[in-house]
């Protein structure tokens, strides 16, 4: 895995890729706004 090519995922908003670096039951939690997302 490349951590290069996870940024650039993140950045253009890859979502086909995004998710192939997740498990598919990963649930994402992001901190500052305490929102909840899934891979799908």
């Amino acid at each position: 895995m490349d951590a290069g090519s996870i940024w650039k995922d993140i950045l253009t908003q890859n979502r086909d890729a995004i998710g192939e670096y997740f498990c598919k039951d990963a649930v994402i939690r992001w901190h500052c706004t305490n929102e909840q997302f899934t891979v799908s």
